[in-house]
């Protein structure tokens, strides 16, 4: 689950054109819709703490209009401290009315508040009964939770049974850690599970839905039966998502191939740069320096 969704409008046009006086009176969505094209220009990296102040008061007076989300998002800056104090008591409230308004967003918000222990003790069997109510929604993660909930006992004892179900649920409303953890209970079953998929398949599918662990599962699994070319695929694929581990291991693979064509040393030069820029691993970049520098003398000479 992520907060904010980002949508929305030029973030430019927004801050010199758009916008709204404070005092306009705004009706919920276009407050709301407001709040989210501020916050797509701070996933872009535009950090500004008065655009942030702005955002959430945007939220605000979406929650206050009844805007079931914006009370959600509302309670998010709340407990974030992006663009307001912290102040856990209103993020509880407000993930309360989001959820009352309907949006399975607040209700997972507020579920998690309570199985963190966010005004005091953890209280599981509240945060269950939640997630429960959410997911016969078809919210994925909260099926999801309910799920990790069944298989850490942390309502009731253990129930193995239980927590497959609710991550064959998650895994069918597409959610990338339903299908890993689904497959991860069935590959540890040695008799498998009748009428459920293999762990490859679900493992598959968590990867095709760009979840990095299960990606690398997959190459680890075909590393340790010496299929090189599955390897590179499931190493590629967790690479692209930028996992600098990951780019790394399918550089070292092509430096350690005893085959040393330049179309195998230029996949090498390839997942080094990728591994320095998204895992910033010395190692990697100091190569690619090196071979940026060894062209270079290579064509003055």
């Amino acid at each position: 689950m992520r907060w904010p969704v980002i949508i929305g409008m030029g973030f430019g046009l927004l801050a010199s054109c758009t916008d709204p006086s404070p005092t306009a009176k705004l009706d919920g969505p276009t407050a709301f819709k407001l709040g989210r094209q501020i916050a797509e220009g701070r996933s872009k990296g535009k950090r500004n703490p008065q655009l942030l102040e702005q955002e959430a008061q945007y939220y605000r007076r979406a929650c206050e209009a009844n805007h079931a989300a914006g009370c959600t998002a509302y309670g998010f800056m709340r407990e974030s401290g992006l663009g307001a104090r912290i102040d856990h008591s209103q993020a509880m409230r407000n993930y309360r009315r989001g959820c009352e308004k309907g949006d399975s967003a607040g209700c997972y918000r507020l579920a998690q508040a309570h199985s963190r222990g966010l005004l005091g003790r953890p209280d599981h069997d509240q945060a269950r009964a939640i997630y429960l109510s959410t997911c016969q929604k078809k919210h994925a993660d909260s099926c999801f939770e309910l799920g990790r909930l069944a298989e850490r006992g942390l309502v009731a004892k253990t129930d193995r049974a239980q927590a497959l179900q609710y991550y064959q649920q998650a895994c069918g409303l597409s959610s990338a850690k339903g299908c890993f953890a689904q497959g991860q209970l069935v590959k540890r079953d040695e008799k498998g599970q009748k009428g459920i998929d293999g762990w490859h398949s679900l493992f598959e599918k968590a990867c095709r839905l760009k979840y990095v662990p299960s990606c690398i599962a997959l190459s680890s699994h075909y590393e340790e039966g010496q299929d090189n070319n599955n390897y590179l695929k499931y190493l590629s694929a967790a690479c692209e998502l930028k996992s600098g581990a990951a780019c790394l291991k399918a550089a070292l693979f092509y430096d350690r191939s005893p085959d040393k064509k330049p179309k195998h040393q230029q996949k090498s030069l390839y997942f080094h740069r990728l591994a320095c820029q998204h895992g910033k691993y010395t190692v990697a970049c100091q190569i690619v320096a090196e071979r940026r520098q060894g062209n270079q003398e290579c064509t003055n000479n």
